[in-house]
């Protein structure tokens, strides 16, 4: 499959299997679940293609940008080289057998369950402490929570801006 574009409808490529993806993009969900033996190159899953890369054994990525979050789930034997994820929130859940080679991360949770990873050049981000602190105020005001110097929410906010916790 070369120099295409999935824009509208879910899992395109749903229990494909011997498939080279070469220049493509991928616009809405679950485009490759259940599949099987992938070969992706110089492609780009946006950040609508959520959930993108679930069920999935032997797939390589190549010099690919992976914008949608939660991208790998209940997957094995994943090659990633040249590959970046700036928005990579609960990626690579519960996953096997990970060969990750020049791969940079941006999202919290990344592997969370995952085994029998090897990492060569990789680099990881939380997301920004700022983003978190914005997060937790609305949570706080839309959930009315009161603080006080001991209560959990005083704590969560202390380590958000890098402060000692009171003891």
């Amino acid at each position: 499959i070369y120099y295409s574009t999935f824009s509208d409808g879910e899992s395109p490529l749903k229990e494909s299997s011997n498939i080279i993806i070469d220049n493509c993009s991928f616009k809405w969900k679950y485009p490759l679940w259940y599949s099987n033996d992938v070969l992706v190159e110089d492609s780009k899953l946006d950040v609508t293609a959520r959930s993108g890369i679930w069920y999935t054994h032997n797939i390589t990525i190549n010099d690919t940008l992976i914008e949608a979050p939660k991208t790998f789930r209940r997957s094995s034997f994943i090659t990633l080289n040249n590959v970046n994820m700036p928005n990579a929130l609960e990626t690579m859940w519960n996953c096997k057998n990970i060969v990750l080679n020049d791969v940079n991360v941006t999202g919290d949770y990344f592997a969370f369950g995952s085994q029998n990873i090897e990492a060569n050049n990789l680099v990881i981000n939380g997301i920004d402490k700022n983003i978190g602190t914005l997060i937790l105020i609305i949570l706080v005001l839309f959930l009315n929570i009161s603080s006080s110097d001991n209560s959990p929410m005083f704590f969560l906010l202390t380590i958000l801006h890098n402060e000692t916790y009171p003891s």
